[in-house]
């Protein structure tokens, strides 16, 4: 949004490279997303009002009971209000795709075009840069940031699969040590054979993003290097499943384990 502020007043500036027509369709498709910016905060304090009153000490025990019968009361009305917010921001979200295609067809597009030193070769001494326009900067800024927040939730989804498998895994473990379940020896098979595939898959997966030269500049690491850092990561990502299965496979880790938590369980109880 703070992109688009700044973008919004550059545009009336004259450029040779950007044509009137796309100016204004940029323009008109900025000014559609700070509308709906508009109505999304409308719905949004209409759940969550700006500044409220602090409430006095003789009246806090009051409204707390009102505020508790008004949620069991109109739960229904606040799920459907909540609703109404999150569809507004899905509205917002593809207002501002909206407004970044038009940025990428009629701002950017023009001046990447009338770009004439290379595109893949970055020697500074060799090939001097040009200052870029202001306007180029603060488009190319916004655009990159569209692309962000959509790789950004990937990676938290890829994240949240990951422990989500190494949960998974530390259960199933911790299943086939606690219970009898038979055969027992096939299954400390498969439980070698999943922390294997586990394993690997991770260790494929991870280093290719690393390796993204993309990704790494969103990371601020170079790209195509794996750092201590990501060793690290990726140790104690393996480190519980792997602690697990040597737990239910050796009686004498296991013993040594709960050894250490008996004191911890005593004290909960």
């Amino acid at each position: 949004m703070q992109n688009l502020e700044r973008l919004q007043p550059l545009l009336d500036a004259k450029c040779s490279l950007v044509a009137t027509d796309g100016r204004r369709f940029v323009s008109r498709s900025i000014q559609d997303v700070f509308d709906e910016r508009a109505d999304t905060l409308v719905q949004f304090h209409s759940l969550f009002p700006m500044d409220p009153p602090a409430p006095s000490d003789d009246k806090l025990l009051r409204r707390c009971v009102v505020a508790v019968k008004g949620v069991f009361s109109s739960g229904e009305a606040h799920c459907s209000n909540e609703q109404k917010l999150m569809e507004r921001v899905e509205v917002l979200q593809r207002f501002l795709a909206r407004a970044g295609a038009a940025v990428l067809r009629y701002i950017l597009v023009p001046f990447w075009l009338d770009e004439r030193t290379p595109v893949v070769s970055q020697d500074k001494e060799m090939i001097p840069r040009e200052k870029l326009p202001a306007l180029r900067s603060v488009a190319e800024e916004f655009v990159a940031l569209v692309y962000v927040n959509f790789l950004v939730s990937v990676l938290l989804r890829i994240r949240c699969f990951v422990l989500c498998a190494i949960g998974l895994y530390v259960c199933i473990v911790l299943s086939t040590s606690v219970y009898p379940f038979e055969p027992h020896p096939a299954l400390q098979a498969l439980s070698v054979i999943l922390l294997i595939s586990l394993g690997a898959t991770v260790g494929f997966v991870y280093p290719e993003m690393h390796r993204e030269a993309v990704l790494s500049k969103l990371t601020s690491t170079n790209a195509g290097e794996l750092g201590l850092d990501f060793w690290l990561k990726l140790a104690s990502a393996g480190a519980i499943p792997l602690f697990s299965l040597l737990a239910a496979q050796f009686p004498q880790i296991n013993q040594l384990l709960f050894n250490w938590l008996e004191p911890a369980l005593k004290a909960v109880k």
